[in-house]
């Protein structure tokens, strides 16, 4: 479970195989139409990626 932050507020998680790369993760928020309204609206500043933990975004 990968735990998806935006602008430091948690805003979903996602279930994916463990070490799963930061591209696969990107790929499945993009898929995810919960997160794509918090993601959608600004432009994303910054990503951090912890791999198998946290993925957050700055918008």
């Amino acid at each position: 479970t990968i735990v998806v932050q935006v602008n430091g507020k948690v805003r979903g998680q996602l279930n994916l195989p463990h070490n799963s790369t930061e591209q696969a993760v990107l790929e499945q928020v993009q898929k995810d139409a919960k997160l794509q309204t918090y993601l959608a609206v600004r432009t994303v500043r910054k990503t951090i990626y912890i791999p198998n933990r946290l993925i957050s975004f700055v918008v």
